[in-house]
């Protein structure tokens, strides 16, 4: 597209950003990630959810929450897919304690626990032996309004 004049936009970078990243090449994501940033242009809140998801899938999860904390640094503000792509990472890194106090920012910042969120944080536990945790978050899960469905139970 530069070739032809036309100047890449946010839009351009977050569709090659996303598009790597559901490839499983991070390192081209976060190549045009960073050459976005270069050239300027704001990364959105949907596109650092895409970069942070990418690199928490691939096990990068202190690079993930080095932008986690960059983004609210620039002001903006992550949303509920940011705490569960960071959430799903720590809980993928063996970092449960980390996904717990996370879960714990996002009660204290009035954020809604969603049905994905503590499907996440029940699955890393329920792997890491951690059970009893994993059956206070159910109980939780349900004094609030959650309902869990059977993604949540099947990894108990």
């Amino acid at each position: 597209m530069s070739a032809r004049g036309i100047p890449a936009n946010a839009i351009t970078y977050g569709s090659l950003i996303h598009g790597f990243g559901q490839c499983g090449q991070w390192g081209e994501a976060q190549r045009y990630f960073d050459e976005m940033v270069d050239k300027g242009i704001s990364p959105t809140v949907v596109i650092y959810n895409m970069q942070i998801d990418t690199l928490s899938k691939e096990g990068k999860i202190r690079k993930a929450g080095e932008l986690f904390e960059e983004m609210m640094k620039l002001g903006k503000e992550p949303d509920i897919a940011t705490y569960n792509s960071m959430i799903d990472g720590y809980c993928k890194n063996s970092r449960l304690d980390d996904a717990l106090q996370l879960c714990k920012k996002m009660k204290r910042k009035g954020l809604k626990l969603a049905n994905v969120t503590y499907s996440t944080l029940v699955d890393g536990l329920c792997r890491a032996g951690r059970v009893t945790t994993a059956r206070s978050l159910l109980i939780e899960m349900q004094s609030i309004g959650v309902s869990p469905d059977i993604v949540t139970y099947v990894p108990c």
